[in-house]
Formats: structure tokens, sequence, C-alpha cells
């Protein structure tokens, strides 16, 4: 839901950096499941970049597997 994720980046920037129990941020969550339920343009963008457009950092965040978001795409 890219209204709901768009708030909760607007109220807390922070949270696209936030890993769960296993070490999954946003963004590895969104990508994980791709293939059931495609990621649009503009959410893929809100979990990846930051306020001032750059690739974040959060992309090369490893999951406690140690993959990274993209890792999860590639298997």
């Amino acid at each position: 839901n890219y209204a709901l994720l768009s708030t909760i980046a607007e109220a807390y920037p922070q949270a696209v950096h936030i890993q769960d129990i296993r070490g999954r941020t946003p963004l590895h969550c969104a990508l994980q499941n791709y293939r059931s339920m495609p990621v649009n343009q503009a959410t893929f963008h809100l979990l990846l970049m930051t306020r001032n457009h750059s690739v974040d950092a959060v992309a090369k965040i490893r999951d406690a597997d140690g993959k990274r978001p993209v890792d999860l795409i590639l298997e």
C-alpha cells in the first residue's frame, strides 16, 4: 500500500533501515515476494531512495542469511 508506506516514510524516514528479527528491511520484504506480489515503481523508489534522491545504504544491508535485497530478486 503505497499511501501507507508514504505516510510512514514522511513521518519517520529512517524506517527504511529498520530490520526485523531476521535482519530484513522493508525492501527485503517487498522484493522477497515480488513474483507473487509485484512491487510498483513508486513503492520500490520509496523503499530504496533517501529524501535527497540518491541510492540509500538500505540497498546494501544484508539480512541474517547474508542476502542483500537485490539477491532476493536474483534467486
